[in-house]
Parts: C-alpha cells; sequence; structure tokens
C-alpha cells in the first residue's frame, strides 16, 4: 500500500515547515511516501526550502488565489496518488513509527477507513511541553486499551459529549478511495472540518484509535486555534456540528439532553475566553449560544460540574 503524506500550507514559519517535512523524511516504513506540499497563496517565500529538497522526494505545488483552509486541504489530498494519505499540518511533527503503524493497522482490517491516535505537544523550539488537557479531551476517555475500534454511533456520542473524541487533522490517516467517496472534507466548517470527517467516514465503516502518542503537535501563539477562538469559529462549529448530527444517532432523550448541557458549559466557556481576550464578536455568538442551549437540567450540570471536579469523564473506556 502506497503512503502519502500532504502538507496544506498557508504563511507558515520556515522552520516549522522544514521540521514538518524532516519528521516525514525519517520514518521507519519500509517505502519512502509520497510527500506533497500545496502554498495557499502564502505572503512567504518559500524558495529556499523548494530548493533543498529534491522535486523526486518533495512535489511543490501553488494556488495563485487563496482557496482558504479547507478547500486547501482538499486539493491537496485530490494531488495525492497513495492508497493512505497524512494530511499534515505546516507546524506539526511526526514521530519516526507513525507511518509504519498506521499501515500495519490499515492491512490488518479491510474494513478501517480511517486511524487517528493520541498526541504529544511542543512548543516553538520543538521541546516537548506540558499541556492543561480538559477533563472532555480525547486523553481522558481513552485509557485502557491501546486500540479503540469505533462505529459511527458511539463516535457520535463521544464527539457530541466532548467535542473532538477522534483526532486532529495531523493525527488522521484514511483511505483515499473512501475519501473521495464522501467528497473529502466540508468547507461550511471553519475549525472542526476534520471531526466532521471522521465522522462522516465513520458512517461508511471503522474508525480505530491507537491510543499511542505518535504525532507532536506544536502549540503557539500563531496556532490556529487560538485565531479561530477569538473569533468565534470554534463556537459556531460546534453549534453547526450539534445541528448536523443529533438526529442521526440512536439518541435516547437523556442523552440529548447531557449534548446541551455541553453545548451550554461550553458556550460560557467561550464567553468567559472572549471577555479576557476583549474578543467581542466571539462573545455575542457565545451569548447567544448561552440562551439557546441551556435548560433547567439541575441535575444534569450537577453531574457535569462534579466530572470536571474529579477530572474522571463518564465516557472514559
Amino acid at each position: 500500500m502506497k503512503i502519502s503524506v500532504c502538507i496544506p500550507l498557508y504563511n507558515g514559519r520556515e522552520q516549522f515547515l522544514k521540521e514538518a517535512i524532516d519528521s516525514i523524511l525519517s520514518q521507519s516504513a519500509e517505502t519512502p511516501p509520497e510527500i506533497i506540499v500545496l502554498d495557499d497563496a502564502s505572503r512567504v517565500d518559500y524558495e529556499a526550502i523548494r530548493s533543498f529538497y529534491p522535486h523526486d522526494v518533495l512535489q511543490w505545488h501553488r494556488n495563485e488565489i487563496n482557496q482558504g483552509m479547507v478547500r486547501n486541504w482538499n486539493e491537496a489530498v485530490r494531488k495525492t496518488t497513495g492508497d493512505l494519505v497524512l494530511c499534515l499540518c505546516q507546524d506539526d511533527r511526526l514521530l519516526p513509527e507513525f507511518l509504519q503503524t498506521y499501515l500495519e493497522i490499515f492491512r490488518n482490517d479491510p474494513q478501517t477507513l480511517l486511524c487517528s491516535g493520541g498526541r504529544k505537544f511542543i512548543d516553538d523550539c520543538g521541546v516537548e511541553v506540558g499541556h492543561h488537557e480538559t477533563v472532555h479531551d480525547r486523553s481522558r476517555i481513552y485509557l485502557l486499551q491501546k486500540q479503540y475500534r469505533l462505529e459511527f454511533h458511539e463516535l457520535l456520542r463521544l464527539c457530541l459529549r466532548n467535542g473532538n473524541a477522534i483526532g486532529e487533522l495531523s493525527a488522521m490517516m484514511f483511505r483515499r478511495k473512501d475519501f473521495d467517496k464522501i467528497g473529502g472534507f466540508d468547507p461550511l466548517f471553519s475549525h472542526a472540518a476534520d471531526v466532521d470527517f471522521a465522522l462522516r467516514m465513520a458512517q461508511q465503516g471503522t474508525v480505530v484509535y491507537w491510543n499511542r502518542p505518535l504525532l507532536e503537535r506544536r502549540i503557539h501563539r500563531d496556532n490556529l486555534t487560538w485565531k479561530n477562538r477569538s473569533s468565534g469559529a470554534i463556537s459556531r462549529d460546534r453549534v453547526l456540528m450539534f445541528e448536523r448530527y443529533v438526529h442521526l444517532g440512536r439518541v435516547s432523550p437523556q442523552e440529548k439532553a447531557r449534548f446541551l448541557v455541553h453545548q451550554s458549559a461550553k458556550s460560557f466557556y467561550d464567553f468567559f475566553r472572549a471577555l479576557q481576550g476583549f474578543c467581542w464578536q466571539a462573545g455575542w455568538i457565545a451569548i447567544k449560544n448561552i440562551a439557546r442551549f441551556t435548560r433547567w437540567s439541575p441535575v444534569l450540570y450537577l453531574q457535569y460540574l462534579r466530572e470536571m471536579m474529579s477530572g474522571r469523564n463518564v465516557d472514559a473506556r
């Protein structure tokens, strides 16, 4: 099976990009992967990096007009020729055994359409750092097993109550034929297109979560997550995700009530974060979401609060 790794690029730091490419070249996989970079009309001159890697090692493409993040993801994937594809974010790095580990998972189970996994966090200098993980982080959900097979309805419940319970873009590898089958990533999402993509893939087959950190995710102030939080994009996508999927699963009234509590609690969190950062647009979006999702469910809110204070996720497995 041929592996392709694409890097959708936009105004990234040259050093981070070089480290990302080098981490792909340092893989222990039995055959070298295809590497494709798609520059979405960046204002940064990457000629030094382009000329450093031979064309047979790195294929470089550029959009003349900016397509936006999610559309650039789609175009990058469509330029690949591998059976399995990984989209690596421009500032993240792969640990050496990443590709080979995922390859074996796909080889062993033809029903697996997408595989994701754990991650470590690094700073601007590439040094591993601690990171405050909330009780709803996926590291608090997958605790006991090395590998989890997740069907659609289970993954849906985990995501609607916890947020991203499967992993960010850089942690996901998927079958190219199934990417084409479902139409790729949905540009309606500004931030959560990767989670929506995983859920739509899960509707077609099995998703696997590998409970070991094989990705180094870089945390820095230029990180897109910071921008999406301040603009309110994360809040908007959370609501869009809820609206799209809450009626698709076999969801009981009690489960739906728990999903609403999560939406309400996260909206309060968004509001206070917006106040701290003087992000008035994000704050207004949060207020509207609070009014929409808050229900009189004191028992469920107490359960949610107890979960946050104890640090024990009720969905842990």
